[in-house]
């Protein structure tokens, strides 16, 4: 059975998010940090351990990411890759990170591709 949830603010998505993430089989996922001051530039920190190798993203929370919040993402400076996490993406939204990151990596989430 499919479970179903509303997600209606950024602690809701921060929650389903964490407890999604904690439930997938393929690696192992592990919050760094999660609850970074949006001073910081960056929600959370998430690290991922797949095949002896880590990788730790800086991760974004955003209930509906525009192409400005994307292209803001590629933007930002800094050796780690970026993870924007969101309810829903677009394709449209997805093609439009691909095309503004020629010195970044971003990854996109979202609850609704489970």
């Amino acid at each position: 059975m499919s479970k179903t949830q509303t997600i209606t603010s950024e602690i809701e998505l921060r929650q389903a998010a964490k407890e999604l993430l904690e439930r997938q089989t393929v690696g192992r996922w592990r919050w760094v940090r999660f609850d970074l001051k949006r001073e910081r530039g960056v929600d959370a920190l998430l690290e991922l351990a797949l095949d002896r190798r880590k990788v730790v993203f800086q991760v974004e929370f955003r209930l509906a990411p525009s192409a400005r919040d994307v292209e803001y993402l590629a933007a930002r400076t800094g050796t780690r890759p970026k993870l924007l996490i969101a309810p829903s993406l677009s394709e449209v939204l997805v093609g439009h990170g691909r095309g503004c990151t020629a010195t970044t990596t971003i990854w996109f989430w979202s609850a609704a591709w489970r």
